[in-house]
């Protein structure tokens, strides 16, 4: 796969709603709730498979031909371009710290706002620091990929 992602998921009850081991106490089961989700336990699921396909991550259950979209990346690429936006309120010196191993491609200024100095450098590593100084205030973005 080309592209690994966190799947959370929440445990919010429903409003005004019991849980299900409430819901079990109440049917009769006799337990702690400990001993009701160890009442739970059965034989595994089928097993699954993931991959991502033009911006989707999907699922199928392994030996079926068929794929199923289970959610769409966030703006539908698994390219590794980045954009870093910067909102400049004044002309003060700022440090930037890149997150993680980069090469920037180009940056960018609103109409009449901030033009950056130095130039960035297209070889920027991981956790480098540079001083930005913008010429005025504005939203700057720079433009790069990870590497």
């Amino acid at each position: 796969m080309g592209r690994t992602a966190n799947l959370l998921f929440g445990n919010n009850r429903i409003k005004n709603g019991l849980s299900a081991y409430e819901l079990a106490v109440l049917n009769g089961f006799v337990g702690t709730l400990t001993e009701w989700l160890a009442s739970l336990h059965g034989d595994d699921g089928r097993e699954i498979e993931l991959r991502e396909n033009a911006g989707w991550v999907e699922w199928r259950y392994v030996g079926d031909a068929t794929w199923v979209q289970l959610f769409e990346i966030p703006g539908g690429t698994t390219d590794n371009s980045v954009e870093i936006y910067i909102d400049f309120l004044d002309t003060t010196a700022f440090v930037f710290t890149a997150p993680y191993a980069m090469k920037f491609t180009s940056q960018t200024a609103e109409s009449g706002a901030a033009t950056l100095s130095p130039v960035l450098d297209t070889v920027l590593a991981q956790y480098d620091d540079v001083t930005i100084t913008p010429a005025a205030a504005g939203l700057v973005t720079l433009t790069g990929v990870k590497l």
